[in-house]
């Protein structure tokens, strides 16, 4: 069995931290940015790419960008995870399109978030299994190949999938593909970015599904 998120017993950031999260958000200055991928091979290419949906229609998939918080957020991360704060910050979907189409994260295997919006009444993340391939999928990090990238809904079957809370601390298994459907609004999240779950925090639920 292996799982695809959990909720964690955590407290809420302090205030100042979100009253920080929402400023990096109405300024989104470039050198702020913590998820740089524009140099990587291939990048521009795949970050708004064409997805066949479900119903056979297409359309194009929306993207997130990462900016840095403060100080205090960083030295949060530090005492509560336990970790550097590289690659932590505030997220925001762009809404270019109506989802987030199945991808394994580029610079981590595991997100843990805490939702500030939910970008609509609907949104769901789901995760997904590429039909003959393995569920945990470590060779499409930072893998930009278009042969390798999932292009279209017929390529995959559905594993597991969830209405994540607002203002709950849930970690994602990121590094198993996953989409995040249903979106109409800003979806803003505080993320803190890992390669290892976080075994030191208490897991209250976990969702596992089996290997197949």
């Amino acid at each position: 069995m292996i799982f695809t998120y959990c909720y964690l017993d955590l407290p809420d950031p302090p205030q100042s931290i979100i009253d920080a999260a929402y400023a990096a958000l109405k300024d989104r200055e470039e050198q702020n940015r913590v998820n740089a991928l524009k140099q990587l091979p291939g990048y521009s290419e795949y970050q708004y790419r064409t997805i066949k949906a479900k119903d056979g229609s297409t359309f194009t998939t929306a993207g997130t960008h990462r900016y840095a918080i403060s100080t205090e957020f960083e030295d949060w991360v530090r005492e509560y995870f336990q970790q550097e704060p590289k690659g932590c910050g505030i997220s925001i979907f762009d809404n270019i399109g109506p989802a987030l189409a199945p991808h394994v994260d580029a610079s981590r295997n595991f997100t843990i978030q805490y939702l500030l919006d939910l970008g609509g009444d609907n949104v769901e993340t789901v995760w997904y299994k590429e039909k003959g391939k393995d569920i945990v999928r470590p060779d499409l990090r930072s893998n930009f190949d278009p042969s390798a990238t999932i292009d279209s809904y017929d390529r995959v079957e559905e594993i597991d999938r969830v209405k994540l809370p607002l203002r709950k601390w849930g970690c994602l298994h990121a590094n198993i593909l996953h989409s995040v459907e249903n979106v109409t609004g800003p979806r803003l999240a505080i993320q803190i970015s890992r390669n290892t779950p976080p075994e030191h925090i208490t897991w209250t639920y976990t969702s596992k599904i089996n290997t197949f």
